[in-house]
C-alpha cells in the first residue's frame, strides 16, 4: 500500500488508493553524461540517449487522467 503521505490529496476516478504497488519488473541504469536512467529494454537508446529529448514533467488537473502521470 502506498504511503500516507504520497496520496494525501490525491484524487482519480478510477483507481483505489489502498491498491498494493508493484515494482520494477526491469533493471534500470544510468547512461551517458546526462546519467539518465534508462530500462534495460532499451540498449540501443543507451547509447545515444545523451542526443535525444526526454520530458519528465507532466501536469493535469483532470482527475481521469492522474494515473498516467505517476
Amino acid at each position: 500500500m502506498p504511503p500516507a503521505d504520497l496520496l494525501k490529496g490525491y484524487r482519480t476516478a478510477f483507481i483505489n488508493p489502498n491498491s498494493k504497488l508493484l515494482g520494477p519488473m526491469f533493471k534500470f541504469a544510468k547512461f551517458g553524461q546526462s546519467g539518465a536512467e534508462l530500462s534495460e529494454l532499451l540498449p540501443k537508446l543507451a547509447e545515444v540517449v545523451d542526443e535525444v529529448a526526454i520530458v519528465k514533467s507532466m501536469v493535469t488537473a483532470n482527475a481521469n487522467a492522474g494515473a498516467a502521470r505517476l
